[in-house]
């Protein structure tokens, strides 16, 4: 179905959009979450909320679940140019997510109870 090009701002998606990016924690997760767009896919749709759903069941209920602060880390897109070279800072944050990376995965592969979050952490290189 095509729909007009103000539906999402008629729908209210887009001031739904706008808060989600709102309440993300890095410049990176804000991108992502501006960039959703409306769907009417109901496997498409029916996934995503089977995720959030994952991700709120443990945050909420599995102690052993850390979700330390994340840092935006695409600073490190700069390293390999000529007199680009990582600040301190953002060695550290590289540091803390990686960290935060590798423990999520440790987590959700000795955890069968999140398939789908298991699923995007496989799908990240170690």
């Amino acid at each position: 179905m095509v729909y007009p090009d103000d539906f999402e701002q008629r729908l209210g998606f887009s001031l739904i959009r706008k808060e989600l990016a709102l309440k993300c924690t890095t410049d990176g997760a804000a991108s992502v979450a501006s960039s959703l767009s409306f769907s009417s896919d109901f496997s498409f749709i029916s996934g995503e909320i089977s995720i959030t759903d994952e991700m709120r069941q443990a945050m909420v209920f599995d102690p052993d679940f850390h979700l330390e602060e994340r840092a935006d880390c695409r600073a490190v897109a700069k390293i390999g140019f000529d007199g680009q070279y990582l600040t301190i800072a953002e060695c550290i944050a590289l540091s803390v997510s990686s960290n935060c990376i590798l423990s999520l995965q440790r987590f959700l592969s000795e955890n069968k109870r999140y398939p789908r979050l298991k699923e995007i952490a496989d799908s990240v290189e170690k």
